[in-house]
């Protein structure tokens, strides 16, 4: 590597010490790392460009001000001048357009290239910058830029001013803690591929990372894109670029999510506006475009598709079928009791097609649930690349996370929420718990099942027994009667529970009851409340909508002592049967709804036999 030449200085403005790696790569520079790396989140001043074009940074702030890097007091100003600055704008406080207008003030001008994933040539150069790379980076653009604003390809001196960003969130299994479990840490990545941990776990955070509110408070009034955006970045980053996450979100969600007022003091969330017009839309699609990011444009044999297993009471089935349909690399499996879908589920499940495979299970959807947990632990499938798309995969909670972080700031970011949400298989549930933990202001959370009151049971008596077969509720999506993520909720409060409902350690019962009101509410009631809601409010809601509804009049009645939000899961024109019985009107289907109707295809039939299944998997 050349020594540095006198008089040439670039400084390196990032959040990311691997931006060092990358410019030392591309570039043929001799990197003086300045001061030591300083913790992202601790009052880290801006960059300053002063008097002079030379540099000061300042550091960690205390009662006696600022603390440069090496702990000196006051800036640290650079013998020599700057001659560039590279940014890639994530450095914590630092807006780069102002760093840009601050760099072209000085005399003689201090050029500065914006590494950047959203700014145009045009918006950089009004800002002052000399240029603008879009992500990802061209290695040979970079340097060619660099040795004509330097005016000569000799090497310069790189000044590396980085504050370490966050460690990089891990996951680890729900069964760790027992003979033979896995302590293994992964990335989200391996964590969203694998699907279900190697000892038959669930993968959890390590950490529940905290959220800004006043950054929520200040997206007031903003689509729902950008909180998801704003959510989903504190678990991801920095192991996906945030231009990756803001991409998806908005590719994901390019639709409305309206917040209806139901009385005075409660709302509906409504999440059902989606392609198939239910909540489950929301992680599927954001999922499965995280997928394909990752898997890129990496061509696999045909053997060799990323196979995804879903176990589904309805509504999971059709959102992820429709989410990776067409999706190069994957095939998709979809598992479905055959008695206990409506018949608008049926022909949207049935008629998804192409690398979408939809199969008819003659048995309940527990059933369903371990063929696709037992295929994961089975060695004879170890050479598929199975990975799941129910909300065992941790790519399908982190999204649910979003709703309540939205809910709380529709609400008016004011005041603590309470929250009510229809309840199975418990992902969209601890969705909102994890919320509650990241700092969403929820007073209360209102878990609404329907007759299949395993954990309803479980946290009156302090047993837990589940509910062996599943009952054929209205609300059949939330048709479980040992649902899988009671796991991670044990997880959360201390405990451990094994995929087919044994307690080997509990959980703090007396924390669980104080943060949640866990409700079961019959068939009965539900329509009850389906009649009650439209006939006193004029709203229309669904089976699910409404346990969700009764759940939170049973527990706060009316007027609850803060806004209320309940979930509403699915459109009510997924269940037109039940409102034209009850309500005496039919449903308008939304237009996502009508195109999905017109389709025609036919499910493979299979037995209640996990052999069968597998035989499927090996022979397709």
């Amino acid at each position: 590597m050349s020594a540095p030449l006198p008089g040439r200085r670039v400084l390196i403005v990032s959040a990311d010490p691997d931006l060092r790696d990358y410019v030392r790569a591309c570039l043929p520079i001799h990197l003086a790392r300045l001061g030591d790396v300083l913790e992202a989140g601790d009052g880290l001043h801006a960059l300053e460009i002063v008097r002079g074009g030379e540099a000061a940074i300042g550091g960690r702030r205390d009662r006696r001000g600022p603390i440069s890097p090496t702990g000196q007091k006051g800036p640290i100003r650079p013998a020599r001048p700057v001659d560039l600055v590279i940014s890639d704008l994530v450095l914590p406080g630092l807006d780069g357009l102002a760093l840009a207008r601050a760099c072209a003030r000085q005399r003689p001008p201090v050029p500065v290239l914006l590494l950047a994933a959203d700014l145009t040539d045009r918006e950089a150069r009004a800002a002052g910058a000399a240029g603008v790379l879009a992500k990802p980076f061209n290695r040979r653009r970079l340097r060619g830029w660099v040795e004509g604003v330097l005016g000569s390809p000799a090497a310069p001196s790189a000044t590396l001013l980085a504050t370490r960003r966050p460690p990089m969130l891990l996951y680890h299994s729900t069964n760790r803690n027992l003979a033979g479990g896995s302590r293994r840490r992964v990335s989200f990545t391996e964590a969203l591929f694998d699907g279900i941990a190697p000892d038959d776990g669930l993968y959890m955070p390590v950490d529940i990372p905290a959220l800004d509110l006043g950054r929520l408070r200040a997206l007031s009034g903003a689509p729902y894109r950008d909180i998801a955006t704003e959510v989903l970045r504190t678990f991801l980053e920095p192991e996906i670029d945030r231009a990756l996450i803001e991409t998806t979100c908005h590719d994901a969600y390019d639709f409305d999510v309206p917040l209806e007022p139901v009385s005075e003091d409660i709302s509906l969330l409504r999440l059902d506006r989606g392609p198939t017009a239910s909540f489950k839309d929301f992680a599927a699609r954001f999922m499965a475009r995280m997928m394909s990011s990752v898997l890129g444009d990496r061509a696999t044999p045909s053997g060799d598709d990323l196979r995804i297993l879903v176990a589904t009471s309805g509504d999971t089935g059709a959102a992820v079928g429709e989410a990776f349909r067409g999706l190069a690399g994957t095939r998709v499996y979809i598992l479905y009791p055959e008695n206990e879908v409506s018949d608008v589920q049926r022909r949207t499940l049935d008629g998804i097609g192409e690398n979408v495979q939809a199969l008819r299970v003659a048995g309940k959807f527990d059933d369903c649930q371990r063929f696709v947990k037992r295929a994961f632990a089975d060695p004879d499938l170890s050479s598929l690349r199975l990975t799941s798309a129910n909300s065992i995969n941790i790519g399908r909670v982190l999204p649910q996370v979003v709703f309540y972080a939205y809910a709380w700031v529709a609400s008016g970011a004011g005041t603590p929420i309470i929250v009510s949400v229809p309840s199975g298989n418990l992902g969209n549930s601890l969705g909102c718990e994890i919320a509650r933990r990241m700092g969403v202001p929820i007073e209360r959370l209102v878990v609404a099942h329907n007759e299949n009151d395993a954990f309803p049971r479980f946290l009156d008596t302090g047993t837990y027994h589940k509910v062996e077969p599943s009952l054929a509720c209205l609300s059949n999506a939330m048709n479980v009667g040992n649902p899988s993520n009671l796991a991670r909720f044990f997880d959360l409060y201390g405990g451990t529970i094994t995929k087919d409902g044994e307690v080997l350690e509990m959980p703090d019962l007396e924390a669980m009851r104080r943060n949640l009101r866990v409700v079961s509410v019959s068939d009965e009631r539900t329509v009850e409340t389906i009649r009650e809601a439209y006939e006193r409010f004029g709203v229309v809601v669904e089976p699910h909508g409404a346990v969700g509804l009764r759940a939170l009049w049973d527990v706060f009645g009316e007027t609850p002592p803060h806004p209320a939000v309940c979930i509403e899961t699915a459109h009510p024109a997924k269940f037109p049967e039940v409102i034209e019985r009850e309500l005496g009107i039919h449903p308008t289907p939304t237009e996502a709804l009508e195109r999905i109707a017109t389709r025609q295809g036919t499910a493979h039939a299979l037995a209640n036999d996990y052999e069968a299944f597998k035989r499927f998997l090996e022979t397709d």
